[in-house]
């Protein structure tokens, strides 16, 4: 017997047990259709935990499905899944991923997706042209950011707001501990950089010479004083490595002209400075004899002839 046939005999039986109860004849029952409740189709739901993450970074991905008998894995993720689960995948590149999820039934087919774009960190390199310059020169900077969309300098007068993502400029070192520092941002964050210059100052000199007296023998006695510097070489008439400050006394006695070179070197080797001391020793004799050639002159001009 099939379904409706069935069907129509368990209608027929309460009708007549019930005209039984009641003492009446059995009315005439018509065929009728059965109810009949048609298969669901299937349905499926996916879920990403983030619209959007940096490249390399863990993103998961949660999904349900009914009436349905397998589901199968498409786009950025492939590969047969559960009919309902959670996975944890990792961004693999920039710009937008599609993962897609269909599951089927003998009823047909249902298909959901998630998108998730991969954003790039920004990378940032910031570079001075001298680590260490006089105060009151100038160093250049140069920079350049990736996947950056803006860039905000900070440090000095001349180095505050606003700076394209690539660039070079040119600053002036006004203190003793200079730093330059460069935020830049964009759709995957933010990265600073920082760079120091040590300002340096100028050396100066100051070096004397004072001599006892103008005529051999004498002494002479030099006195120097040298800031911003780390060392100090004599030349001429001396010699050797010196002290930054001191004193010393020369005995001279043959009458000639001398000279006392003293050059110092700054906190950078390229700041030099130097000064010179020039003297004449005399001799006592030719002091003499110009003196009696002197007087000679005189008495002639005098008409007192020779003595």
């Amino acid at each position: 017997m099939g379904g409706r046939e069935f069907a129509r005999a368990l209608v027929v039986a309460g009708v007549m047990m019930l005209a039984a109860c009641s003492g009446t004849d059995a009315p005439a029952v018509q065929d009728a259709d059965p109810v009949v409740v048609e298969p669901s189709p299937p349905t499926v739901t996916l879920l990403a935990s983030a619209t959007q993450g940096l490249v390399g970074e863990p993103i998961r991905l949660d999904w349900t499905s009914s009436h349905a008998d397998h589901c199968d894995a498409a786009g950025a993720w492939s590969g047969s899944r559960p009919l309902a689960g959670t996975e944890q995948l990792s961004i693999d590149a920039a710009g937008p991923a599609v993962y897609e999820l269909t599951c089927t039934s003998s009823e047909g087919s249902a298909t959901a997706s998630a998108t998730v774009t991969g954003l790039l960190a920004p990378t940032l390199t910031l570079v001075s042209s001298a680590s260490r310059a006089v105060l009151g020169s100038e160093v250049m900077l140069s920079w350049n950011a990736e996947d950056a969309t803006e860039c905000e300098a900070s440090g000095s007068e001349d180095w505050q707001g606003s700076r394209p993502v690539t660039g070079e400029q040119a600053v002036r070192i006004s203190q003793a501990d200079q730093r330059y520092a460069l935020r830049c941002t964009g759709d995957g964050g933010a990265v600073s950089r920082d760079v120091a210059v040590a300002g340096v100052p100028m050396p100066m000199l100051s070096f004397t010479a004072v001599p006892s007296q103008n005529e051999a023998p004498a002494t002479l006695q030099l006195s120097w004083a040298a800031t911003a510097s780390d060392a100090c070489l004599a030349s001429g008439d001396w010699s050797g490595e010196q002290p930054v400050a001191g004193s010393v006394q020369f005995d001279l006695t043959e009458p000639r002209a001398y000279r006392f070179a003293l050059r110092c070197t700054g906190q950078l080797p390229a700041l030099q400075v130097e000064e010179t001391v020039d003297f004449v020793l005399a001799d006592p004799l030719d002091a003499a004899r110009a003196l009696f050639e002197q007087r000679q002159r005189l008495r002639e001009a005098a008409g007192l002839g020779e003595s």
